[in-house]
């Protein structure tokens, strides 16, 4: 249906080309892609433009340089003018330019992520060893995973002892790389009517799972682990524990560097990776826009750098890009700041509303923005719960909806927990972004492929309620020519999750 109404604001823009043969109008992207699609049929193109024109009309040149961007929007305030003499309107919410496509991304493999999950390994005790305790005494020995219930106890008398399992180990247990993984060895003497104090002695099993997740091709490690202890000098314990099995991946988890590295800039566009994809026509064209670059780390589960994040503020020209930037510097997903009318009207005739986002679904005090990858990805709103900005931060409630856009495009439901917020991925299904404020963390489901856009959504959730008290204040607005104007940092973190609130699905 809305392409069926710039079917027919392409045959107006023909008609008013040939009532005004002095002027150069130019076409809207909705109409604009039905005179492209015209052109694609150059023998009926140049048949029908004839008839109604005369001659062939030909198409504005598409790409513009920085030299003629005055030019043509000269032309569209002339376009306009003309529209609007024969009481029609030429902007159309939903067919606003946007700037160029995103360049494309070099093909990465499936599993180029897996590096940052966390995984899960099935092990065995495999052997326990003891050498040189006391003869004649007995001792109480226990093993346990970090403060979590024994997995393996035993009573020995002291001399040298090897134990193993005939068929079947010691004892079995689980471990992730997401906790502190480590195993603690406790023993006591055994007395008549009383015991001595224990004596625990814990080892760190991070460099064992380090070495299993490098080889994965092994189906099988064992590691045999001299645990240090009190006591004589001759006196050792060793355990030999083996990984069974391939490493099972859990989820992601990523946590935000709390502090950032700031910086200023003279304009935008000397930042960001893609300038005429992200910025506006208006912004690009002036000279100085003055701008802060704050750079995040995106922290694994295990501490290494991720990605990592580049936000860029100019507030008072209503400019904030947040770009996701892989460990080879290229920018993999962003999330930019976009106006309410690149939304099509909500009086437009809609076949499913469920899966469109019109002007009536995103008021035009909310804040907005348009996450991409390879493509457009996803629409994170922020809506004010308060009219005013109160001076105590934790006042400024946001609510937040999300909108997927691709192949399974619509509302996602919204919920928040005691400790989170969930985003769901899809509609429908029940893959969950799970953000965390306090914490500065983002934990994303292992199944999915969309690692680097899905980071970008919650961080995007993260900057809703600085944005939302920001972006749209009386002072927000860059007036033209104000080279000087001023730039407010934009907090990633949020204080806490008290700010946020839950949406639903996002539809009201």
């Amino acid at each position: 249906m809305f392409l069926t109404a710039s079917l027919r604001r392409y045959k107006q823009h023909l008609i008013l080309t040939r009532e005004n043969p002095g002027s150069i109008l130019v076409p809207c992207c909705d109409f604009d892609l039905m005179w492209k699609t015209h052109l694609l049929h150059p023998s009926i193109y140049k048949a029908d433009t004839t008839t109604i024109l005369g001659d062939v009309l030909k198409h504005p040149e598409t790409k513009i340089g920085a030299l003629e961007i005055t030019k043509y929007q000269a032309f569209e305030k002339d376009t306009e003018a003309i529209w609007r003499r024969h009481d029609m309107v030429f902007v159309r919410p939903g067919a606003i330019l946007r700037g160029d496509f995103p360049l494309p991304l070099p093909e990465q493999p499936k599993d180029v992520h897996k590096n940052f999950a966390v995984f899960e390994f099935e092990m065995e005790l495999f052997k326990f060893e003891i050498e040189n305790f006391e003869k004649g005494k007995t001792f109480s020995f226990t093993l346990q995973l970090d403060n979590k219930a024994a997995v393996w106890k035993r009573r020995l008398k002291g001399g040298s002892h090897i134990l193993e399992g005939d068929r079947e180990p010691l004892a079995k247990f689980i471990v992730n790389t997401d906790d502190k993984n480590s195993i603690t060895l406790s023993f006591h003497q055994k007395k008549l009517f009383s015991k001595t104090p224990k004596l625990c002695h814990t080892i760190d099993l991070t460099e064992c799972l380090e070495t299993a997740l490098s080889t994965v091709e092994t189906m099988t490690h064992m590691f045999r682990i001299p645990i240090p202890l009190f006591g004589p000098a001759n006196r050792k314990a060793y355990v030999t524990i083996k990984t069974c099995g391939s490493p099972k991946p859990l989820s992601y988890r990523f946590t935000l560097s709390p502090e950032p590295e700031f910086a200023q800039f003279r304009h935008p566009a000397d930042v960001v990776s893609s300038p005429k994809t992200v910025l506006k026509r208006e912004i690009l064209m002036m000279q100085s826009v003055p701008c802060e670059l704050s750079v995040y780390r995106v922290y694994s589960y295990s501490g290494k750098t991720a990605f990592t994040c580049r936000v860029v503020n100019a507030e008072p020209a209503d400019v904030m890009v947040l770009e996701i930037v892989n460990s080879d510097g290229i920018t993999v997903a962003s999330a930019s700041l976009v106006d309410n009318n690149v939304f099509p009207s909500h009086l437009e005739p809609l076949e499913d509303s469920s899966k469109c986002v019109t002007t009536n679904m995103s008021d035009s005090r909310d804040t907005v923005l348009l996450i991409r990858g390879r493509s457009d990805w996803g629409i994170c709103v922020g809506v004010k719960r308060t009219h005013g900005q109160s001076l105590d931060e934790e006042q400024n409630i946001v609510a937040v909806k999300f909108f997927k856009l691709g192949d399974k495009e619509g509302w996602c439901d919204v919920r928040k927990t005691k400790h989170s917020l969930l985003i769901q991925i899809n509609p429908n299904e029940d893959e969950l972004i799970e953000m965390n404020p306090d914490e500065g963390q983002i934990t994303l489901p292992i199944d999915i492929d969309d690692v680097p856009e899905c980071v970008a959504a919650g961080l995007s959730m993260m900057l809703l309620p600085s944005l939302c008290y920001i972006i749209n204040t009386p002072e927000a607005g860059l007036m033209e020519g104000n080279s000087d104007a001023y730039v407010t940092s934009v907090v990633l973190r949020c204080p806490s999750l008290s700010r946020f609130s839950s949406t639903g699905d996002g539809r009201n």
